[in-house]
């Protein structure tokens, strides 16, 4: 019951909507007036609350109530007291109506977006830059590889005494708002820091050769496919002996095992990584056999790296409508028995999800991925 329960579990994670659909209608860029008149009712509400308390923390002010934690200018804090920034509690919407737990997807469907594929690189990337002076706004993300920590939705504010940095930033956690934080309100910054800010953001929007396949619904519509047999720009098919070892460095082991078809077996081991290759029974290589990644900094086909939620990895394929549950296995594309197909299985308390591509008349790969509660801790790939 405990593997239906999780196959389930799986699917139903399916019928999240794609960015394209949400974000149909362009949302208005940021403005430091929406920052202000949010900040003010936050304000209002603290004021009137029987539960505020005002601490002093890293040479701050911070007045706290239950539907946020106010950084403040002085230690009395009343109506008139300059409000600088403010942390957003769980279970409280900020000022686009979202909240700690929501989705990366209505994140970016809340602000612009001019580049709805997160076209970048694998650190950074920029969602817009709208307006001029004397007011800018500019949004961008921070991320590892497929993991995207930090979006920043920033207004740039020029007054006539100087240049006012301030907006939202949004921490993320697998997919997911983590943390909400309203920053540099009433604050001003030196204008090389501005300056420096907008040309970053504007080199990111120079940059596209990567891409974040979980919001790039017309690239990850094609299943498991040729160009998805790489592993940090390691060729799985082209993959030789000395090619391993050009990328890993002497391994730690060199191991050879007989095959019953006196064929012979060659694996070579490092921290994290394994590539097992097959010779002929004079011992001459024939080609590569497997490949067994449990190294986090190792990034496999679309992004996919040890510690990814199940669900983060299977929303980069295409899944079948109407996905069928049968026994303790669900097909997510093809029939789950010739290549190419996409299914997910589940036995002794470990999910493994299986891409299959057929890359020969004779010869198939196939690409498991192996889940110890919801985080991936293997990914096998084999030439079958």
């Amino acid at each position: 019951m405990k593997k239906l329960i999780a196959l389930l579990m799986i699917l139903s994670l399916f019928t999240v909507p794609a960015l394209a659909e949400i974000g149909a209608e362009e949302s208005a860029p940021l403005t430091y007036e929406e920052l202000d008149l949010f900040l003010s009712a936050l304000a209002k509400d603290a004021l009137s609350s029987q539960d505020l308390t005002v601490e002093e923390a890293d040479g701050a002010y911070w007045a706290q109530s239950p539907e946020a934690i106010l950084m403040i200018a002085d230690e009395e804090f009343t109506d008139s007291t300059a409000l600088l920034g403010a942390v957003i509690q769980p279970g409280q919407e900020d000022l686009r109506g979202l909240k700690i737990g929501d989705s990366l997807d209505a994140l970016l469907a809340a602000y612009p977006n001019d580049n709805p594929q997160l076209s970048g690189t694998r650190y950074d990337a920029a969602l817009y830059i709208r307006g001029e002076m004397p007011e800018m706004s500019l949004g961008y993300v921070q991320r590892e590889g497929q993991r995207i920590s930090l979006v920043c939705h920033l207004v740039e504010s020029w007054t006539r005494d100087g240049v006012i940095e301030c907006g939202v930033y949004y921490g993320l956690d697998q997919g997911s708002i983590v943390d909400i934080r309203i920053l540099g309100m009433q604050t001003l910054a030196e204008d090389a820091d501005v300056q420096e800010t907008l040309s970053s953001v504007g080199e990111m929007q120079e940059n596209t050769a990567y891409f974040d396949y979980a919001h790039s619904p017309e690239v990850v519509a094609a299943p498991f496919q040729r160009e998805d047999l790489s592993f940090s720009g390691i060729d799985f098919l082209d993959l030789t002996p000395e090619d391993a070892i050009a990328a890993f460095g002497e391994p730690q082991s060199d191991e050879w095992t007989e095959d019953s078809t006196g064929e012979y077996f060659r694996r070579l081991s490092w921290e994290g990584v394994a590539a097992q290759f097959l010779y002929s029974a004079e011992k001459r290589f024939s080609r590569v056999d497997a490949l067994i990644v449990t190294d986090p900094d190792f990034e496999g086909p679309r992004g996919v790296r040890a510690g990814d939620y199940a669900y983060t990895v299977v929303a980069r394929f295409p899944q079948t409508e109407g996905n069928a549950l049968t026994g303790d296995e669900m097909i997510l594309y093809g029939d789950g028995e010739t290549a190419p197909y996409g299914l997910v299985s589940s036995s002794a308390g470990s999910l493994t999800i299986t891409y299959a591509f057929p890359v020969s008349e004779d010869q198939t790969v196939l690409w498991y991925l192996v889940f110890t509660g919801s985080e991936l801790t293997e990914s096998r790939m084999l030439m079958r």
